[in-house]
């Protein structure tokens, strides 16, 4: 059911925020994660311009990931250039107001888009959890049950501003090789282990490094 269908969508944003702590910390020398760094960001960025906010958040996730955003040296080698659209999208998909720089982009998306599910599915558990979606009410000394309308509403609007993009799908031809060659199988599984192969690339306190 729907419920399914979201669990495997946040899911694969995992997969996807896991392969890229990896294919980063695959490289055994500073420039070389330093070009793989420059190409998630590129990635980050046609999420960006195709409206996938799911990708997009997923592919920050794994960049601001303790592993991959302590790799000083590697990001000296990242051009400003790239690293101000990184920048602009942290402060895209930050958490000030409510992720309300995100909100506000995704808003005014045109379809196709896909919007950030966790966000979402946020905002649905609060209304659910905040605002009763039954209410008691006391009248003449007997207690009635009734449904409490306006928590209806808001939960209503909620899933028409997402469902209003599903109709409308990406012309994207799926290509069978580049699909191999995001292998999350050989994903690093634990962030212990990605934190333990970061201070194995990069250590602590060294002035210089290649």
């Amino acid at each position: 059911g729907g419920n399914s269908n979201i669990g495997n969508i946040i899911k694969r944003a995992e997969d996807v925020s896991s392969w890229v702590i990896t294919m980063i910390l695959k490289e055994g020398k500073a420039r070389e994660r330093s070009g793989m760094m420059t190409r998630m960001i590129k990635i980050a960025e046609s999420m960006r311009v195709t409206n996938n906010y799911q990708g997009l958040s997923a592919i920050m996730r794994g960049l601001k990931n303790e592993s991959v955003n302590r790799l000083q040296w590697t990001k000296k080698g990242v051009s400003k250039e790239v690293m101000k659209i990184y920048q602009n999208f942290e402060e895209l998909m930050g958490r000030e107001n409510n992720f309300g720089k995100y909100r506000a982009a995704f808003e005014k998306a045109r379809p196709p888009a896909i919007p950030w599910i966790e966000v979402h599915v946020r905002d649905m558990d609060r209304i659910e959890q905040c605002v009763w979606l039954r209410k008691e009410v006391k009248k003449k000394g007997r207690e009635l049950v009734m449904v409490n309308w306006e928590s209806r509403v808001m939960l209503y609007n909620e899933i028409v501003d997402v469902l209003k993009y599903q109709p409308v799908g990406y012309a994207f031809q799926y290509v069978h090789q580049i699909s191999n060659l995001i292998a999350f199988k050989d994903n690093i599984k634990n962030m212990n282990e990605a934190y333990n192969k970061s201070l194995l690339v990069e250590p602590k306190n060294v002035s210089e490094f290649y």
